[in-house]
């Protein structure tokens, strides 16, 4: 989501209405520290606690979480020149199955031709959004493959020499 200028804005005037508040009706009657006597000291403690929970819980999810994953597309080179759509005939894998480079994936129909896609590359498989009997258009993605970050690197590493 981005933070738009009046989102920023409301943020803003929000912490002003409770630092105001704060200032006028303060809480004396469990005052234990010295800076819990600085009117807003609670809500800029809290806000700031609020911002490094969210922080480091994306940091967690990236680090522990995110998964790289490959998209497997239906290409011309599975459809063929002359072929906007074919149906798939068969899946050879299962969610959350393991293939390796080269493994069928999948058969795809078009006109009287049957063409298997092969992985192009060793993952898991994440997510399957074509079944047996769809329709699959050029473009559209068959699965996903969840590999790991060093085969990711590795992938981008040999796209960027071949746009070389």
């Amino acid at each position: 989501m981005q933070v738009t200028k009046k989102i920023y804005i409301a943020v803003l005037f929000s912490l002003g209405a409770l630092l105001l508040i704060d200032a006028f009706f303060p809480d004396h009657h469990h005052v234990s520290f010295p800076w819990h006597t600085v009117p807003g000291f609670d809500i800029f403690f809290g806000f700031v606690g609020c911002l490094a929970l969210m922080i480091g819980s994306l940091a967690l999810g990236e680090l522990w979480l995110w998964k790289p994953t490959i998209s497997v597309l239906a290409t011309t080179q599975e459809l063929g020149e002359d072929f906007e759509e074919g149906v798939v005939t068969k899946i050879h894998v299962d969610t959350r199955g393991h293939a390796n480079k080269g493994d069928a994936l999948a058969d795809i129909q078009f006109g009287d031709t049957t063409k298997t896609i092969l992985a192009c590359t060793t993952g898991r498989v994440n997510q399957v959004y074509s079944g047996e009997g769809d329709t699959l258009r050029l473009g559209e993605t068959l699965l996903n493959l969840q590999v790991t970050h060093e085969t990711m690197d590795a992938l981008h590493s040999q796209t960027e020499a071949d746009h070389v």
